[in-house]
């Protein structure tokens, strides 16, 4: 009985756990797979009680138990690395470029749990800095208090996952008044498909009053070439609007 208390509060804590993530928070029926495991392994016990042994329908439940077991433990470090990457950070702001106030972008973003964000909106500062623009990179954080209308452009950046760009720019977005202001869109991914998280968030953007002008979305796995024509495109939609 030892063993199978201890496996069950083992699963109620990995439930607790997800549920104290932000994704568990905002998908709280990724809480309840490690809860249906434990309803699993307790069926298996019954039906094993019944019979002194473990018949066919308790094989099953056992096979699909340990199929549940496997995706819970890597989900809930997963969940928590998540977590942890998700968290504000206090970056200083970073200016690149000397262009003139009328080409003045700033880009409001969250770098995630690896550097590749940060390195894309780099890129994307320096290359456009060639051109004249420049650019102020702000980390998101609820300390973050700018005049947007003191940009020409300002960009929303983050990396994806699960379909969501990261809960800091969230907030910045649900916090600030985006009223008339021309915003775009630069996200990454692991992959380089689109899975609507560009019309997503465009439209919780326009939401709260701003206008987008341009949108991309950059992905890990992208050959360099590709990822140069959507940040050329970028740039000349961005340059486009405000002329």
């Amino acid at each position: 009985m030892f063993i199978q208390i201890l496996v069950t509060a083992f699963l109620i804590l990995c439930s607790v756990s997800v549920f104290l993530t932000s994704v568990g928070r905002v998908m709280p029926v990724m809480c309840l797979i490690p809860l249906i495991a434990a309803v699993i392994y307790w069926l298996v016990i019954i039906l094993h009680n019944k019979s002194g042994k473990t018949e066919t329908a308790g094989k099953i439940l056992l096979v699909i138990f340990y199929l549940f077991l496997i995706d819970i433990i890597p989900t809930v470090v997963m969940e928590w690395l998540g977590d942890i990457g998700d968290r504000e950070k206090n970056i200083p702001a970073i200016t690149i470029g000397n262009g003139p106030r009328e080409k003045t972008i700033f880009i409001i973003y969250h770098s995630g749990v690896t550097p590749f964000t940060t390195d894309t909106i780099t890129k994307f500062a320096e290359m456009i800095g060639k051109d004249g623009f420049k650019t102020v990179l702000y980390s998101a954080n609820k300390d973050l208090k700018i005049d947007l209308n003191g940009a020409a452009a300002v960009g929303i950046s983050s990396p994806i996952y699960l379909n969501r760009i990261r809960p800091p720019v969230e907030n910045f977005i649900m916090n600030n008044d985006l009223k008339s202001i021309k915003t775009f869109l630069l996200l990454t991914s692991g992959g380089d498909s689109d899975r609507g998280e560009l019309k997503t968030t465009a439209s919780e953007i326009e939401k709260k009053g701003a206008s987008v002008i341009g949108m991309e979305k950059i992905g890990r796995t992208e050959k360099q070439d590709r990822v140069d024509v959507k940040l050329n495109k970028l740039e000349q939609d961005i340059e486009n609007a405000i002329k």
